[in-house]
């Protein structure tokens, strides 16, 4: 119990060590300021495209914005990722639980998030005509699965179990650990799994596994009625996403380990070469696996 909390003292003092060298660089402002950006430019096209200017004209469906979605994320991340593209502050937490931002970096990045939201979705409000506001029942009006027929247990579960997919694929892609020698298109992966998920669950809870979809709207029709779930439930289904991944890549290491141990067990003596001591052998197959363990405490 005491070794668990010095270790638990000591992850939090390096980690405080992590935010201190953030906050003093320029460059995670830089991140932090295409965060605003990035989640305001999100917000002004998702309310653009939920009120829509001539309702007869065009009515958007369920799948209408599944597959808007789905590609704006994906220009998104391949406009904006090589710079910062989050736009999700549950998913900033799961990098911060997979060791990928700091403390300071997480709590900069939600801030960010939540007001990019509100300024987002104000400017989409400006933005749509005063006619079309002042219609019976207001033009914006706030999610609530309840409208849907569903529990509070079944929403958050909805959105919960939708998040971990979300996250898990996004660790899977992005993720150093498991990369694939010829990645295609991972943002677009990224994409097809929000697009696909709205689509699912859009008649459930909307499957949006971002609480900025459902802040805007509650923000502009001052309407917060079980607006929580679209918090609790993602911020329940991403961290366990986290750790699956980091027990999948855990045993991925090991295995590489023993393989390696075995085909140097294995190995005939004349294949090591005369010009090139057995010690250096021993060397180069153990060396890359040490650099291994040690990177895998990041993630």
């Amino acid at each position: 119990m005491i070794s668990r909390v010095k270790q638990l003292t000591a992850k939090l003092s390096e980690d405080l060590q992590h935010s201190k060298q953030d906050l003093s660089t320029l460059i995670v402002w830089r991140d932090v300021f295409c965060e605003l950006m990035v989640t305001s430019f999100l917000m002004i096209m998702v309310t653009l495209v939920l009120i829509t200017n001539n309702v007869e004209a065009y009515k958007p469906g369920v799948t209408h914005f599944g597959i808007f979605a789905g590609f704006f994320v994906y220009m998104l991340l391949e406009g904006y990722g090589n710079i910062s593209c989050v736009a999700n502050p549950m998913a900033a937490f799961c990098f911060y639980l997979a060791g990928k931002f700091s403390i300071a970096k997480t709590i900069l990045f939600t801030a960010a998030h939540v007001t990019g939201c509100i300024c987002g979705s104000v400017i989409g409000y400006e933005l749509t005509p005063a006619a079309r506001l002042a219609e019976p029942g207001g033009a914006f009006h706030a999610f609530n699965p309840a409208n849907h027929g569903l529990t509070v247990t079944q929403s958050v579960f909805v959105e919960a179990i939708l998040s971990f997919n979300l996250i898990f694929v996004v660790l899977s892609l992005h993720g150093s650990e498991l990369g694939r020698p010829y990645p295609i298109l991972p943002n677009l992966a990224i994409g097809i799994v929000i697009g696909t998920s709205i689509m699912a669950a859009g008649t459930h809870t909307g499957g949006f596994m971002n609480p900025l979809i459902s802040l805007g709207p509650a923000f502009l029709s001052h309407d917060f009625k079980n607006h929580w779930i679209y918090w609790v439930g993602p911020y329940i289904g991403g961290p366990p996403a986290v750790y699956v991944y980091k027990m999948f890549v855990f045993i991925k290491r090991r295995n590489d380990l023993m393989a390696n141990d075995v085909l140097l067990e294995s190995s005939p003596r004349s294949y090591i070469s005369n010009s090139v001591p057995a010690s250096d052998v021993l060397a180069m197959s153990i060396v890359p696996n040490i650099r291994t363990c040690q990177s895998s405490s990041s993630l």
